[in-house]
């Protein structure tokens, strides 16, 4: 009794700890779950692998159904977004030359239209004349000149006297109606200049006096011209004619353009790259070298447009 209690345990009942195969006569029944009160989780078929396969007790369904629709989770949470692709190929290209050549066409643009409203110069009138007058000596020492300018023109003369004794003396005159504020005007200044001294003098020896046209002045005792060369300019006439053919506001326009033209250079430059527009934004840059063959280019064009 005492050998059959110390026996081992048959071989049928007892098996190795690092045996895991399956018995012959093991039990069919679900193992029980490590968490007492949970149910056994059951599979989930979410798609199908292919053919359905047959085992001996049946047949499983087959899936009819076909995936559609993009890859995107129910909830949205991380949506897939497809990724366009740029083609840079031939408009790249396209592009970098238009911004390299942008600036000078915009630039020979304005200037062909600032040569349509350009005046006709041909034709425009001559506002300066001049006209020789006597010098006439007066018994009390005084010269008189008289002139004839109208409403609204200027004239001036200068000559010449050289004295009996001293340096030369020069005397002129500017008569400018429409500068009042100025105190030398209408007046003879008479102008010296001493060559073993190196002093200069200058003091006023007479005025035009407006209700006879006459100029009136006393100069120093010498050699006296008997006539001057009096020039005339027509203010009236002048200001008339360029406020009909200087072309208003598109020359005014023009020259704004002209003066903005660096700032608007910058600023499209750094456009073109933030608007991810890179080749044209290069092409920009590359204006600026490409200035050494198309700045002289375009000044001898420039000059052939304006016909020099």
């Amino acid at each position: 009794m005492a050998d059959e209690e110390r026996s081992p345990s048959s071989p049928s009942t007892s098996r190795p700890f690092f045996d895991i195969a399956p018995e012959g006569t093991a039990s069919d029944s679900a193992p029980a779950s490590v968490m007492f009160g949970t149910e056994v989780p059951s599979a989930i078929q979410v798609g199908s692998l292919g053919a359905p396969m047959a085992d001996g007790m049946g047949t499983a369904p087959q899936l009819t159904g076909q995936v559609a629709g993009s890859l995107t989770p129910a909830n949205g949470a991380f949506a897939f977004q497809p990724v366009e692709l740029n083609n840079s190929g031939s408009g790249g290209i396209g592009q970098f030359f238009l911004g390299m050549f942008l600036p000078y066409l915009v630039f020979m643009a304005m200037a062909f239209t600032a040569f349509l409203v350009e005046p006709n110069y041909e034709d425009m009138p001559e506002f300066y004349r001049s006209e020789s007058h006597d010098v006439v000596p007066q018994a009390d020492g005084w010269y008189t000149v008289g002139v004839e300018n109208a409403e609204m023109e200027s004239f001036d003369f200068w000559f010449l006297v050289v004295p009996t004794e001293g340096d030369n003396a020069e005397y002129s005159v500017y008569y400018d109606p429409l500068d009042t504020s100025w105190d030398r005007n209408g007046e003879v200044v008479e102008w010296t200049y001493n060559e073993s001294s190196r002093e200069s003098q200058e003091r006023v020896v007479g005025e035009f006096h407006t209700v006879n046209s006459t100029v009136a002045f006393q100069p120093v005792d010498g050699e006296t011209p008997t006539e001057v060369w009096v020039n005339y300019h027509d203010y009236r006439a002048e200001d008339a004619w360029w406020d009909e053919n200087d072309g208003g506001s598109i020359i005014n326009t023009l020259d704004l353009c002209f003066g903005i033209s660096p700032l608007a250079y910058l600023v499209g430059t750094v456009a073109a790259f933030v608007k991810g527009k890179k080749m044209l934004g290069a092409g920009l840059l590359c204006a600026i070298p490409a200035g050494i063959v198309m700045v002289p280019l375009m000044f001898v064009g420039t000059l052939i447009l304006f016909g020099y």
